[in-house]
């Protein structure tokens, strides 16, 4: 009874082990990255960037190997973000306008920092 106990616990431990083994030895098949030139990464490493715009300096001329033709940037125009508003749009002045100033009797009821703008607008309210 006690052989026949220990080949029914032993067999299936010698088949589990086996199966984790080979499986493992496949995944890791499976998982190798092969390079076709020494030293240089995989194109597939490349693949999300979008053009040589966003590729970092030390890989861009990797990336254009891989990728001619993503040279310039597909980006829309629409999602370019300006780093500066256009000259016309820039406010010559901040804060409020002599229009807003008006309905302050004098300069000593005037928010500290709109004094300056009140009495260039209405000199004559010291």
């Amino acid at each position: 009874m006690y052989k026949s106990l220990t080949k029914k616990i032993f067999i299936p431990i010698i088949i589990i082990i086996l199966v984790v083994v080979i499986g493992g030895y496949f995944w890791w098949q499976k998982n190798q990255v092969i390079t076709p030139e020494v030293g240089k990464a995989p194109c597939e490493t490349f693949k999300d960037i979008p053009s040589a715009d966003y590729a970092p300096q030390d890989v861009r001329e990797r990336f254009l190997e891989c990728f001619p033709e993503r040279a310039t940037s597909t980006v829309p125009s629409t999602l370019n973000v300006p780093s500066s508003p256009p000259a016309a749009e820039i406010p010559t002045e901040q804060g409020p306008t002599c229009e807003q100033l008006k309905v302050i009797p004098s300069v000593q009821y005037a928010p500290p920092d709109a004094r300056d703008k009140f009495l260039k607008c209405f000199p004559e309210r010291k």
